[in-house]
């Protein structure tokens, strides 16, 4: 998977992949990413995740580059 989306795009055509989420709104919308218990840590601690396709070719020098790839996950304010 290269991002996270409002629902499986194997099997929803036209899922529609999240730029940026925060980390409440994750929990709000049961994203399955990871553990909840997770999320909720990784929000107190301000951590900012990033969830794209690791085994994508280039795909972690974009990102570092600024380009528009997967899905950042963030605390909220």
């Amino acid at each position: 998977m290269d991002g996270v989306y409002d629902a499986d795009p194997n099997t929803t055509p036209d899922a529609r992949r999240y730029v940026q989420l925060t980390y409440a709104e994750a929990l709000a919308k049961d994203i399955r990413v990871m553990d909840a218990s997770a999320f909720v840590l990784a929000g107190e601690q301000h951590v900012l995740m990033h969830v794209f396709d690791a085994a994508a070719t280039g795909a972690m020098r974009a990102i570092c580059e600024g380009q528009d790839i997967g899905t950042r996950i963030q605390a909220g304010e």
